[in-house]
């Protein structure tokens, strides 16, 4: 089998020679055509109207033609020194780049796009465009060409009609009037916006075909007669309707005209008209009426004296009951009688000035005025008035407050405040008083000598004269916002100048009260605070310093206890700072002994500074290590070390990722030259066997059984076929990059290994292992070489077998799988959908210094020549990388070992097509499906397989977006993702959807995910859990359970 393979092998590189030698002339001719090609290009390229530019990968421009460089006002030589950014505006960068990434660099293209060009003189004019890709002969991208085309003339017809569009659909949205046409059945045919506003509907649209005297009168009845009355006259003028609104139902009073209208014949075709709506005016009507009503109780129940007399002669024509309690006359005994009679006016001629007043058009302003009770006593009141009309009488229209107790109160205050004025002039703290327009209107001794300003500079000035700018706006805006009601503090610090211009800082507290006059005043009470201030804003500084650095800082003690800890020294350990300070270094760090305590202080206090590397112990009982940089100091013969600490957790993490890294690209790259040299050995190997073997079985055929050198002649066979077997596995090796390629499944590759005479071999060879399969069910497809995985699986299933020799078990799996997160083991697998075949066993297991070195070729700690080729491992390696997969490789001595390859899965169906559900059980029925998921390939995945599925499917990236999809939208049924990051997941989503609501339908998805997580997501209700990768049939049927589920 051996011999004939490799016969086979030759012949193929033979046939390949002569195939290349016949391409040659094929290649000739190409060239021609190729440059006949490029002469009709050039043609075209000079003759084009629109504009023709190429530039290179680094958006150089190379070729243009004459309508490019026209365009754009530079010379051709000026053009060829720019990249294509440079004459474009610099607001479209992103965008433009984002389409050659997305569209140009992966399909070849880009959809037609509008930018802006930026000509020589700087003026910018808009362009659209096309963006194409071309490759080299290696089929890596060369240059980029785009056609432009200059829409300056365009974008202003279109910004013409926009604009005209604009001002008509402004002059009809904001009519007040609603102009409607109809046929002659009443049926609406034209309505303006208006209308739908004026009705309660929610567009003209709603409205169109309906019947005006169905839909709109409030009584249909009304209707019929306006129709029969625009019959009779041809035309209705300043009619009114009672029309309803379609919301609300409330009624709508219009005014309206109407009118027939006719075609170009003359006959008539329908019914034109024009309505306002005239409720707020009828409902003003009713008010006026209900005002009357309300100004006749107010008289009677106002607390102030109200009264009511004739000009002509002075009678009381109404007073109101405060008139009657004050005075002590009835009501009745007033009207009809006169002021004079009743003697109320201590000074008649008081009222005979106001009437002079009032009758002459003067200002009546409101004064104080002397009036009698019946009983003798006199009393004061604030009065004004009016002339009002009564049933076409002129009269007076009095209004009376009493002030009396007022006026006594403003005695008493006056006393008071003299009594304050005393004190205010004697005080230690500067006082002022500021009036509604913020102006001072008293400073004391103290408050001139705090501002260095006399009292006559100071008085009639703004308060804010001499604040700094920050002060200034800080105090208007307070005083804006007390006048607003607005609880403002009283009590602040402000910044002011002195008048040798000394910048100082005071402290006030500000208070409220109303003058003698009612009006409002402020008092402050200014100190001085600027040496204090100093002192505490430099303490405060370097107490925010050291709370708020990034690095831990401990202040620690004679006797090694914690004095101080900041912020970040509380968060990295988890303690309070309370707890911090009560304990000792020892306690947070566990490689600093107790005994060793009086050493570091000596060291400290010899050097000064200290730095070195330990670890600390957070409260939970983590530790972490960290950086420590410990200094010295004396403090009033007290020894004292302030200590920073810092985390290096993710420093040395990222040394070790590092090496990670160096280790994995120097294994590539050790791998890639291996295969390169393995080919090459290969090929000049297998022309040396196939002489030796070819000769060797020459010799063989002639000579007899009895021969005594036919047992050396079989020895050099034997030989000449493991070797043969080592170049097999070289050329498997050198293979890379399958070419092809077919969909298969996994489980189609172990069944046909595990029926495979090979496998047999094994079986009778190593009769004490105990092989094992375990085959997913619905495992999904990949797209490779079958014989490539064939190879692959029984080297490993060959090396596993080795590596028993005492027997054991030996497992053999597949599993789909879909990675949330990348896996760093042996090789570093990304997130996705994968099909896995896993090898395990229970033999001697690998050692750590050796795994390293696995897939390296020859590489082997078997007897070379005995037990395999040593290229088994690299043949693996070789397969996987070349399917785009990845390998993860776990082994312990003693123990076993585990080979896990992961495949891409294709959505692509096998050939034969397989036995499955019918479709139509979970065909869908036109339901809403919201699916939740933070990957936007697996979101977009199954969104394509529902809406096949014939669902309705709408799709958010977050659990915080589907609870704000959700408060405004139903949904039959939600697919939700159990793992999302960042954010909420899936069981935290559920919990805020069901508050919306409680009876939400749901399935759980995920690749991954913690399984009490989903069970207490379907405790909440949540249906069935589907595990990624996505299987239309598998998926479909859950969605098809769910909602077919009674809740």
């Amino acid at each position: 089998m051996a011999d004939r393979d490799l016969l086979e092998e030759n012949a193929l590189l033979k046939q390949r020679i002569r195939e290349l030698e016949q391409s040659e002339s094929v290649l000739r001719k190409a060239e021609e055509a190729l440059r006949s090609s490029e002469a009709r290009f050039r043609m075209l390229h000079r003759s084009m109207i629109d504009a023709f530019v190429t530039v290179d990968m680094q958006g150089h421009i190379l070729e243009f033609n004459e309508s490019f460089f026209r365009m754009l006002g530079y010379a051709p030589e000026e053009i060829r020194g720019l990249t294509y950014e440079d004459i474009t505006p610099e607001k479209w960068h992103a965008m433009e780049r984002a389409i050659i990434e997305k569209e140009v660099l992966t399909r070849g293209y880009s959809e037609v796009y509008e930018k802006e060009y930026r000509r020589k003189d700087g003026t910018v004019f808009p362009v659209e465009l096309r963006t194409t890709l071309l490759m080299d002969a290696d089929g890596a991208p060369s240059i980029m060409w785009a056609i432009v085309r200059d829409i300056t003339g365009r974008k202003r017809m279109e910004e013409a009609l926009r604009s005209s569009e604009e001002q008509y659909r402004t002059l009809v949205d904001k009519m007040q009037d609603a102009v409607f046409r109809s046929d002659l059945k009443g049926n609406l045919t034209f309505i303006t916006p208006s209308a739908a506003r004026i009705l309660g509907y929610s567009s003209v649209e709603e409205m169109i075909g309906l019947n005006i005297g169905n839909h709109f009168y409030h009584d249909p009845e009304e209707a019929r007669r306006h129709g029969k009355m625009l019959r009779e006259k041809g035309i209705l003028t300043q009619y009114e309707a009672t029309l309803k609104r379609a919301d609300t139902g409330q009624l709508v009073a219009v005014l309206a005209n109407s009118q027939f209208f006719r075609d170009g014949e003359g006959n008539v075709i329908g019914i034109e008209g024009v309505y306002s709506d005239i409720t707020d005016r009828r409902r003003a009507e009713a008010t006026l009426l209900e005002s009357e009503a309300k100004f006749s109780r107010v008289f009677r129940m106002s607390p102030d004296i109200m009264t009511i007399t004739r000009l002509r002669d002075s009678v009381y024509v109404d007073v109101n009951d405060e008139f009657t309690r004050q005075t002590g006359y009835e009501r009745e005994e007033a009207i009809g009688r006169t002021p004079f009679d009743l003697a109320v006016w201590i000074d008649y001629s008081d009222r005979e000035r106001i009437l002079e007043s009032l009758l002459a058009n003067e200002e009546l302003k409101v004064q104080e005025y002397r009036f009698r009770r019946r009983n003798g006593t006199v009393f004061t009141c604030e009065m004004t008035a009016r002339i009002i009309t009564i049933g076409g009488e002129r009269c007076l229209l009095g209004m009376y407050r009493n002030v009396t107790e007022k006026i006594e109160a403003q005695r008493a205050r006056q006393e008071s405040e003299e009594k304050f004025r005393s004190v205010v002039e004697r005080s230690l703290v500067g006082i002022a008083i500021i009036d509604d327009a913020s102006r001072y209107v008293y400073v004391n001794d103290e408050f001139c000598r705090l501002s260095g300003y006399p009292e006559q500079e100071l008085l009639g000035r703004h308060s804010d004269f001499s604040l700094t700018e920050e002060s200034r706006k800080m105090m208007t805006e307070r005083f804006l916002r007390r006048r607003h009601g607005e609880d403002v503090p009283s009590h602040y610090e402000f910044s002011f100048l002195r008048k040798d211009g000394e910048e100082r800082t005071g402290e006030v507290r500000s208070a409220l009260y109303a003058d003698s006059s009612g009006r409002v005043r402020t008092i402050i009470q200014v100190i001085d605070i600027t040496d204090r201030k100093k002192t505490e804003d430099s303490l405060l500084l370097m107490q925010f310093a050291m709370d708020n650095a990034p690095d831990s800082a401990l202040l620690v003690g004679d006797k090694g206890t914690i004095e101080y800890a900041n912020n970040a020294a509380c968060m990295s350990m988890g303690y309070t700072r309370e707890e911090l300070m009560g304990m000792k270094v020892f306690d947070i760090d566990p490689d600093f002994p107790v005994e060793g305590w009086e050493q570091h202080k000596m060291d400290v206090r010899r050097l000064g500074r200290m730095t070195f590397n330990g670890r600390h112990r957070t409260k939970d009982g983590r530790l972490f290590p960290v950086e420590v940089t410990t200094n010295y100091f004396n403090y009033k013969d007290h020894f004292l070390t302030i200590a920073f600490d810092r985390d290096i957790t993710e420093r040395l993490q990222a040394e070790e990722e590092k090496r990670s890294l160096e280790e994995r690209l120097n294994r590539a790259e050790k791998m890639e030259a291996l295969g390169t040299l393995a080919g090459g050995v290969a090929h000049d190997l297998n022309n040396t066997l196939g002489v030796v073997i070819g000769y060797t079985e020459l010799l063989l055929n002639t000579l007899d059984a009895e021969s005594p050198i036919r047992p050396r002649l079989t020895s050099i066979m034997q030989a000449s076929g493991r070797a043969a077997a080592i170049v097999q596995d070289l050329l498997t090796l050198a293979r890379r990059g399958v070419t092809r390629k077919e969909v298969l499944n996994l489980n189609g590759i172990v069944t046909d290994f595990h029926k495979s005479p090979e496998f047999e071999k094994l079986v009778s060879h190593h009769p004490s292992v105990r092989f094992a399969f375990e085959l997913e069910p619905d495992l999904l497809n990949l797209s490779g070489s079958p014989v490539h995985l064939v190879k692959t699986l029984f080297n490993l299933v060959s090396n596993a077998v080795e590596s028993m020799p005492e027997g054991g078990p030996l497992m053999v799996r597949t599993a789909n799988r879909y990675l949330d997160k990348p896996v760093h083991g042996y090789d570093h697998v990304r997130e996705g959908d994968y099909v896995v075949l896993s090898v395990s066993d229970r033999g001697e297991g690998i050692p750590a210094s050796d795994m390293p070195h696995i897939f390296e070729p020859f590489y082997t700690k078997k007897v070379m020549g005995r037990s395999g080729t040593g290229l088994g491992l690299s043949v693996v390696w070789g397969t996987v990388k070349d399917h785009s997969g990845y390998i993860d490789a776990r082994s312990e001595e003693g123990k076993g070992s585990t080979f896990t390859l992961y495949f891409p899965v294709t959505r692509e169906e096998l050939p034969a097509a397989a036995v499955s559900t019918s479709v139509s059980e979970y065909m869908g029925r036109e339901e809403s499906v919201l699916v939740v998921d933070d990957v936007k390939e697996q979101r977009d995945l199954a969104a394509e397989l529902l809406r096949g599925l014939h669902y309705n499917v709408e799709t958010v990236s977050s659990g915080e977006e589907a609870v704000a999809y959700l408060q405004d939208h139903r949904v039959d049924l939600i697919l939700l993702d159990m793992i999302m990051d960042p954010g909420m997941d899936g069981l935290d989503t559920y919990r805020h959807i069901l508050e919306i609501n409680p009876k939400q339908k749901a399935i759980i998805v995920s690749g991954f995910s913690e399984t009490d997580r989903v069970n207490k997501a379907q405790a909440l209700g949540a249906g069935e859990y589907v595990r990624k990768p996505y299987v239309v049939e598998k998926l479909g049927l859950a969605v098809r359970k769910e909602l077919e589920r009674t809740v």
